[in-house]
């Protein structure tokens, strides 16, 4: 919860040092003590905890260094208790300790809530959530009323229910915090009804009874292998999503040999122009490959010297490429062979 026990004042304390005594005192938090100096909310329930075991990592999946792969439906599976939407997650490098925070993308190492925790050739990681449950509500009985003046019958009016209409910002992850501070300043609670944006991405909104609902983007699904092409996808972050892309590449050579963009070879005996890459839906990029009959080339001899094909067989070359591009044109043209 981002709360300490401070046995000198008997009281819980905000991890910014404001007392957090009102507010506990009516969700009937219990005290600490020096063993359980933390605070944690187990499914709507507060209880006293050791801080090792209210800020350890959680749904750690033991493996061998490579592909890890870490999301909350993993640890689901695995039989954690976690929230259905977590608000934010750590990932730690169990050899060296180091903590990535919600948002990391670099070196093919991504960690963030949405996706959870991905690399490929790595060490081992483990992570660990942060999850935010309803407050219990709290009941008020009414006082006792009097039916008739001369025969007295107390009655008792049904319990009425309220829960607090306001949020406590130290449970937001440390960018949820920073994006509010930027819009009212320095604050420990927010009236209901605050909405605020983080990372030009997640919309956090402080709803009834004190709680925090976040809407997250659809992010697109990441490729779980390399590209149709057998390149490796590279893989990058807009600090919302993780997307990737797949390096491309087209060739063509010899009499005339082709290997497409998606990887695939394509030997062509075609004589004329033929285009080799051409925009979709516009003329902005076009490259025409010239095939020509190989016999008109000034190194005729080294096609048909020794070759595989009959006297009457036509094998044709690619001897000129005409490049256009945003109404230029570029060209190579035969006599580079």
């Amino acid at each position: 919860t981002g709360a300490t026990w401070s046995p000198g004042d008997n009281a819980w304390f905000w991890d910014d040092g404001t007392p957090a005594g009102d507010l506990f005192d009516r969700l009937g938090a219990p005290p600490g003590s020096p063993d359980e100096p933390c605070l944690i909310m187990n499914q709507g329930t507060l209880e006293a905890s050791s801080c090792d075991i209210a800020r350890s990592f959680l749904c750690e999946t033991p493996g061998e260094p490579g592909e890890e792969s870490e999301d909350d439906e993993d640890a689901r599976d695995e039989g954690y208790d976690l929230c259905d939407h977590p608000m934010g997650i750590e990932c730690r490098n169990v050899d060296t300790l180091e903590v990535l925070y919600d948002g990391h993308a670099e070196d093919g190492v991504y960690c963030n809530v949405t996706h959870g925790f991905y690399c490929d050739g790595c060490g081992n990681y483990e992570v660990r959530y942060q999850c935010c449950y309803a407050m219990p509500t709290c009941t008020t009985p009414a006082p006792p009323t009097t039916a008739a003046p001369t025969t007295p019958v107390p009655t008792t009016a049904p319990p009425t229910t309220s829960c607090p209409d306001f949020c406590i910002t130290a449970t937001l992850t440390y960018d949820a915090q920073f994006a509010l501070f930027q819009q009212l300043g320095f604050t420990s609670t927010i009236p209901v009804g605050t909405t605020w944006t983080v990372n030009d991405c997640e919309v956090h909104t402080c709803t009834e009874c004190g709680i925090f609902d976040v809407d997250l983007p659809e992010c697109p699904p990441l490729l779980g292998g390399p590209c149709a092409n057998g390149k490796v996808p590279i893989y990058f972050s807009d600090g919302c999503c993780v997307h990737y892309a797949c390096g491309c590449e087209c060739v063509a050579w010899g009499d005339p040999h082709y290997l497409t963009y998606d990887g695939t070879y394509i030997p062509f005996q075609g004589l004329g122009e033929f285009y080799l890459v051409k925009s979709i839906g516009s003329d902005y990029l076009k490259i025409i490959a010239d095939n020509v009959d190989c016999t008109e080339l000034p190194n005729a001899v080294f096609f048909y010297e020794d070759n595989p094909y009959g006297p009457n067989d036509l094998v044709t070359c690619t001897a000129g490429i005409r490049v256009e591009y945003g109404g230029n044109t570029f060209e190579v043209d035969r006599d580079l062979q």
